[in-house]
Formats: C-alpha cells, structure tokens, sequence
C-alpha cells in the first residue's frame, strides 16, 4: 500500500523483505484477513475499528432475485435455507453429497424448509444429481446469478449451511446467519466469522496439511443439524427480518422514488 502525501511517499504492508517499506508488517493469520488489512491503516495513523464485510445490490437485483424463487412469494411462513455444496476443486474442501443429502432430508423433514441451491454454471449438474435423491428437491440457481443477484436471493433466505466457499463470505456480506463445514488444514481465524453469534463454524482437530485424499469427513451430519437448529431458534424464520436484511443491502442510489 502506497500512501500519497504533498511531499512524500510511503509504503506500507505485509512483506519478506521488509527493507524495501517504510512500515512492514508481517501477517498473522490468527488475526485474520480483515483485521490484518486494517492493521496497515492503523499503523498510518488512522482510527479503523473492525467491521463485517458488506456487499450492496440494486433495487433491480432484488427484484431479478425474487423473480427467480416465485415459489417462495407463495409459502412466507416457511424457513428458507440456503445450500452451498459444492467448491470450486482448487482446495480440498469437500464434504460428501450423502451428508448433505441426510442434513436436507432431516432439516426439511423437522422444519418443512425449503432448500435453495446456489453455485456456478459448472456447479448445476452435480446439484442437480445430488437433488435427484432428494423427496423435496427444492430449488437450484446455479449459474443463474451475478454476484449482486447472488447477494439479494441470499438475503431473501433465513440461513446459510455452507463449505468455506466464496459463496458463503457473499451471505456474510448481506448478514445472513449460518453454519459453516470448514477444513480442518486451514486456520479458521483466517477468513472466518469465529466467536459471532450469527454463525457456526464446524470443523475437526487441526492437522498441519490434508492428505490427498481429503474431504471433511470428522464434521458429522448430527453436528450439522444442530448448529442448524440452534441458528434457526436463535433466529427465527421470519419474513420481516428479510425485508430487513434486503434494505440494509440496497445501495442508496438505485432506490426507485
């Protein structure tokens, strides 16, 4: 990071060879990312108290949104649970579709939810098979969304129950709570929400690095459920908390007068 000043120049930042700053900084991933990025702005001098991540969509993609789930206009008094369950294979951080299927099956049996599916293009077809064993098969947007859409459909759900993907730091950013099946090679203080009430982080004992063969198979279904029940009673399915959750996300300027 490079700050201008009238007369001078400074760089400051996380660095291996920390003669070339004026200010370095060495990253700690207990920190966490966040934090370790407002660090360099504290360190110039400047008061940045941490806050969560934030994305803002368009009046316009909330309605593109609600467009894509007309079902869910019909059934407002049902929860809504958002699905990610499926990575993008750089990373080994898979848990197997048969758990994924026993969670959905139990949770929509106990809740009568409504399963969402969210992903890529290249994602569709391995939901698609994993929905095919499913008695309520729910609904699949993968691939149908841009990051802003993906946002808005994401806050019209009541809960989350995610792998440590992209998709899930995109429902932190619009404050929906959820459950988090994290690897156990990765330090989760690093990019995840540890220790806040709206989310639940699961994960085994920490290993140095994942064999070849690695998927999360020490978080159980049980564990699962019940972080998902807990989220679900701690916060409620509720319709006016949706509208609530889609305005604080709306970009000021695109509200239609």
């Amino acid at each position: 990071l490079l700050t201008l000043g009238a007369r001078n120049c400074v760089r400051a930042g996380y660095t291996l060879v920390p003669e070339l700053y004026d200010i370095p900084l060495s990253f700690h991933p207990k920190r966490g990312q966040i934090e370790g990025n407002l660090d360099i702005v504290r360190r110039l001098g400047h008061d940045a108290p941490f806050s969560e991540p934030r994305i803002f969509f368009s009046q316009e993609d909330a309605e593109h949104a609600t467009a894509l789930l007309p079902d869910l206009a019909q059934n407002p008094d049902r929860p809504r649970i958002a699905f990610v369950t499926q990575n993008s294979g750089g990373q080994p951080n898979r848990w197997s579709d048969e758990r994924f299927q026993q969670v959905i099956t139990q949770l929509t049996q106990k809740t009568n939810a409504i399963p969402i599916f969210f992903g890529t293009s290249a994602d569709a077809s391995a939901i698609n098979t994993l929905r095919q064993a499913l008695s309520h098969t729910g609904v699949s947007l993968a691939g149908r969304t841009t990051i802003p859409q993906l946002a808005a459909a994401l806050a019209q759900c009541d809960l989350v129950i995610s792998l440590d993907t992209g998709t899930f730091h995109v429902a932190r950013a619009v404050e929906l709570p959820g459950v988090v099946i994290a690897p156990a090679w990765q330090s989760p203080l690093e990019w995840l929400p540890v220790d806040h009430p709206q989310y639940r982080v699961l994960r085994g004992p920490s290993i140095a690095a994942p064999p070849p063969d690695y998927w999360i198979e020490e978080v159980t279904v049980e564990q699962v459920i019940n972080a998902a029940t807990d989220m679900l009673n701690s916060f409620p399915p509720d319709a006016a908390a949706r509208a609530a959750r889609i305005r604080r996300s709306l970009a000021p300027n695109t509200l239609r007068q």
